[in-house]
């Protein structure tokens, strides 16, 4: 520290060294204050919570909305919720298995398809059991990778099952059905597999 005169007065003037620490903390100060702003306007903090009612989870993000058909990754895990926002459990999405706490499986091998004809028909049974009207799925044939066969109208034994309802063909790789009704001429597509899983929830 050295004493200069300034307008006739002496006043303490500091050394080198210490202007030199002085700027080197203003510059750091600086630094870590731009570093907290960056943080805040770059990374928002989003604060969710999980909620139950008598259908299942959903997870309740900080606006008051909340994930529908589409996956999230929360507390460091992978959760996947319907199309009703509900949480996905004990079953697979795409290639990814959830399990019974709705937490996606990594490690679980990927779905490789259907092995045989038969393994399809037992799907397509359990499928259009949940139809409205009374149908009968009657046994097909694999060909090339897709299993075809036909639904019809009413149960065995009765009148109404010699009409053909829809005509159904299965990809037995991706689980993929085009469905054409026979009487409307429309066709309806859907995942075998993945409409099975939901149904079963």
């Amino acid at each position: 520290m050295s004493i200069v005169m300034v307008c006739g007065k002496k006043v303490n003037s500091p050394n080198e060294s210490e202007k030199g620490e002085h700027e080197m903390k203003k510059k750091l100060f600086i630094m870590v204050a731009a570093g907290v702003i960056m943080t805040i306007a770059g990374f928002p903090v989003y604060a969710g919570q999980w909620k139950m009612d008598s259908i299942g989870y959903w997870y309740e993000e900080d606006k008051g909305t909340y994930p529908t058909d589409s996956w999230r990754y929360i507390d460091e895990k992978w959760y996947y919720f319907d199309g009703q926002g509900y949480m996905v459990k004990d079953t697979w999405v795409g290639d990814y298995y959830v399990g019974s706490d709705g937490v996606m499986l990594p490690d679980k091998p990927a779905w490789s398809g259907y092995a045989t004809g038969e393994e399809v028909y037992m799907e397509l049974q359990k499928y259009y059991a949940n139809d409205p009207s009374e149908v009968t799925v009657m046994e097909g044939e694999a060909q090339e990778g897709y299993y075809y066969c036909d639904v019809r109208c009413g149960v065995p034994g009765n009148s109404y099952a010699s009409q053909r309802l829809y005509e159904v063909e299965v990809s037995m790789k991706t689980g993929e059905v085009k469905e054409l009704n026979l009487i409307t001429g429309i066709q309806n597509l859907f995942n075998l597999r993945e409409m099975n899983a939901r149904n079963s929830q």
